[in-house]
């Protein structure tokens, strides 16, 4: 059972590793304890994904949901938002 409401926080991202670490520590460092964290990558092409997976690899609260090829915005945020808890 849960102590807390569950918190979830998407984060989508399009070639935005430049900012996304601290973006990532930011939200985490909430003190909020029932937390999720989903990162939501549109077809990067440059570190964004390494540095998601980073943080998925040493945090069970982060989740990476990548897309493949580069959506439009609406649908980006429809799918990443398919993989909330109910």
């Amino acid at each position: 059972a849960l102590t807390e409401p569950l918190v979830v926080v998407v984060v989508p991202v399009f070639n935005g590793g430049e900012l996304l670490a601290g973006c990532l520590e930011s939200v985490l460092d909430q003190t909020h304890r029932e937390l999720q964290l989903i990162v939501a990558d549109n077809a990067s092409t440059d570190d964004s994904v390494a540095i998601a997976e980073k943080f998925a690899a040493r945090d069970r609260r982060v989740h990476l949901v990548r897309h493949e090829v580069h959506l439009p915005m609406l649908e980006h945020w429809n799918r990443a938002l398919a993989h909330t808890p109910e």
